[in-house]
């Protein structure tokens, strides 16, 4: 099965790492940074103690469980497409749909795709 995901989908709905791995990342970030602050007294942290923290943080947020919990979150893997709101198929397809018949030069069928998204993006979460 092939997937193609597109980049422009917000809010991380359909991205595995950024639901996952870089969102825990950041959160440790900020964990380990204030740390070094509170320990520091402010001190701008050198080259190696950067890359300390940075290994610190990447190995609590570049886990197997992380990976994982990103692609069940995402219903990716296992396949659950209920594990995310469905306008974000629509952004998906509105996106895909767009480029192709931009080819096509087809603005009517544009429109109908665009209508759906409006819908669809129109209705309560």
């Amino acid at each position: 099965m092939k997937f193609s995901v597109s980049h422009h989908i917000q809010h991380n709905w359909l991205q595995p790492a950024d639901k996952a791995v870089f969102k825990k990342f950041k959160t440790e970030w900020v964990k380990e940074g204030l740390k070094f602050n509170n320990d520091t007294a402010g001190r701008k942290p050198s080259k190696v103690e950067f890359l300390q923290l940075f290994t610190k943080v990447w190995e609590k947020a570049a886990t197997v469980e992380v990976v994982q919990g990103g692609f069940r979150g995402t219903g990716m893997f296992p396949w659950n497409p209920n594990a995310v709101h469905g306008v974000a198929y629509f952004i998906l397809y509105a996106d895909t749909m767009q480029n192709s018949m931009l080819y096509e030069k087809s603005a009517k069928q544009l429109v109908s795709v665009l209508c759906v998204f409006h819908e669809a993006a129109s209705q309560p979460f």
